[in-house]
Order: structure tokens, then sequence, then C-alpha cells
């Protein structure tokens, strides 16, 4: 009965703070950095290190868990690695669209205007093929 709450602590912890950084990540890959904190732009590795630690940590309690047999707690560990990174892309997708519609009054030129609609209208997919193509380089 103690490892089952650890390991529901420990993968409602990992779900929360990965959709945190695949937030942070995607929405300073796009180009707004400043909407992540100020220590992620520094060292963005050590909130990775941390999600590891805690996905792996769930993992530990899960086998150790008599919730479920192991692999179905692991099956929903691998659900909640899937959901989160999803979920956080999409806000990020989000923000940046609201980020982009934000300055789009502010816009000098007609030239600059007719760039910020054209990055708003791109869709979840182009915007995962732009950061996907930024992380292969």
């Amino acid at each position: 009965m103690f490892y089952d709450l650890i390991y529901l602590i420990f993968i409602a912890l990992y779900f929360a703070v990965s959709i945190k950084v695949d937030y942070w990540l995607t929405i300073s890959i796009l180009g707004f950095a400043s909407e992540t904190p100020e220590y992620f732009i520094r060292n963005s590795r050590a909130y990775d290190y941390f999600r590891g630690a805690l996905f792996v940590l769930a993992v530990f309690f899960a086998i150790l868990s008599d919730l479920m047999p192991w692999y179905v707690d692991i099956m929903f560990l691998f659900i909640a690695w899937l959901g989160a990174g999803n979920i956080g892309r999409k806000l990020s997708f989000k923000r940046y669209r609201t980020v982009l519609t934000e300055m789009l009054p502010f816009s000098e030129t007609e030239q600059e205007k007719n760039d910020y609609l054209s990055k708003i209208q791109k869709t979840d997919m182009e915007l995962l093929e732009e950061t996907n193509a930024f992380l292969k380089k």
C-alpha cells in the first residue's frame, strides 16, 4: 500500500514536471525563450535530469507497487510520458500563437505583419516539424 501511494505521487510529479519542461523547451525553440523561467534559459539540462530522475523513481516504485501488475504500472507511466509531451507541446503552440497575436498590432511594416499572420496560421503539425528540425541540428 505504501509503495502504491509513492508510485502514484511520482507518476503525478513526473507528469506535471514533464508537461512544463516540454512546454518551455518547445516555446524556447520557437523563439520565445523569454516565456520560460530564467534558470531554464541558463540550465535546461537540470530540468531534463530532474524529470528523468522522477521517471526512474516512478519505474522503481511501479515495480514495488502491488496496485496492479508491474507491467501495467509501466504502461501507465509510458502513457504519462507520451501524454505529457503532447500536452506540453500543444500548450506551447497555443502560447506561441497568442504572443504573435499580441505582437501583431505593433508590427512596423506590412511585411512584418504578414510574417506574423503566416506564423499564426501554421498548424500544430507544421510547428512540430519546425521544432523537430531544430532538434535534429
